[in-house]
């Protein structure tokens, strides 16, 4: 126990010592002297939008990357809970669940901070007030908050790194821990799977819940990545290799497919320096990725489906009805 409580000790210094020792974000104070104009470029970023948010006493502003074609906003206000965010169009295309097993692994360690759990010991040691990582079955995205300059510098920092420089690219282990690995401790016994994403998958399995939702996506977007589970089937994800895993991650976590976020008062510029200078300067425009979205069918569609049962309430059985609206009132489902 002595010796577990040294090491996570340790490990804690190295975290603190590695955010002290790289290139940081130096946030200048006189941020209302700064004005961004239309047209105008800021290190590599062109603003190409600036509309007014009367709703909440805000300016949004909206960048593009004129190498890379990356998108930025910024939400301008004087709100001191600052926000920053990456968004990836990441489309499934089968139910191995690769996009939730990336977005578990780049949160695993990255090049500049090469510790195995980075993200945990944010959770623990930052001052955010939010942090976390989500996916879906087009989009992965990276969202975080904090109201202290220096921590919300030292998040964005952690991210920006992990994202575009994990170590699951060069150590497979991180895949195996992450995603999906066989193992046997005898020679007589079978081989299991094992996983963080398969065993949280796999715990999932019974929810009627989840498995309605599935059918139902199945069922209305039968042509677009919506009809893939893309948080992972646990058979499926079985299959998944390393190659397969990591040529998903080099095709999507691009620049040109990226979404950068910011909210709040900050001096942007500064951030903007950053970004361009420590990663998208390495990188070239490349084709945008489209979701496809779903034709129209015009008929009633049903199906059914069956689920394994853990309690029973009644006869055990669950009924849904959607509508997809006409996507000219945008596409989305009732």
């Amino acid at each position: 126990m002595k010796k577990n409580k040294i090491l996570a000790f340790m490990m804690a210094i190295a975290f603190c010592t590695a955010l002290l020792m790289q290139p940081g974000i130096v946030m200048a104070k006189e941020t209302d002297t700064f004005v961004i104009e239309e047209g105008n470029d800021y290190s590599g970023f062109k603003c190409v939008g600036i509309s007014e948010l009367k709703e909440s006493d805000s300016v949004l502003y909206t960048l593009e990357h004129v190498n890379t074609g990356a998108q930025l906003v910024w939400v301008k206000n004087s709100d001191t809970n600052k926000g920053f965010a990456i968004t990836f169009k990441t489309p499934a295309d089968n139910d191995k669940g690769i996009p939730h097993i990336i977005e578990h692994s780049v949160l695993g360690g990255s090049e500049k901070y090469p510790l195995k759990s980075p993200f945990f010991r944010l959770e623990s040691q930052s001052l955010k007030t939010f942090l976390n990582a989500f996916t879906t079955s087009a989009y992965t995205y990276y969202p975080l908050a904090s109201r202290n300059d220096k921590d919300f510098n030292n998040l964005v920092s952690v991210y920006l790194d992990a994202i575009f420089s994990p170590k699951f690219l060069e150590n497979e282990k991180i895949f195996m821990e992450q995603g999906i690995r066989k193992e046997i401790f005898k020679q007589e016994d079978p081989i299991v799977y094992n996983g963080v994403v398969y065993n949280e998958m796999k715990g999932y399995e019974p929810d009627p819940y989840r498995n309605l939702n599935r059918l139902v996506n199945r069922t209305l977007y039968p042509d677009t990545p919506y009809r893939f589970y893309s948080a992972g089937d646990p058979e499926e994800i079985q299959q998944l290799t390393y190659e397969e895993f990591k040529e998903f991650y080099l095709s999507y976590y691009q620049p040109s497919n990226a979404l950068f976020y910011f909210y709040g008062d900050l001096y942007l510029p500064e951030y903007l320096e950053y970004i361009n200078d420590e990663y998208l300067v390495s990188y070239e425009k490349q084709e945008k990725v489209e979701i496809q979205r779903q034709p129209e069918s015009g008929r009633k569609l049903e199906n059914t489906a069956y689920y394994p049962m853990r309690r029973v309430t009644g006869d055990g059985s669950f009924l849904t009805h959607k509508k997809v609206m006409a996507e000219k009132w945008g596409c989305c489902t009732e």
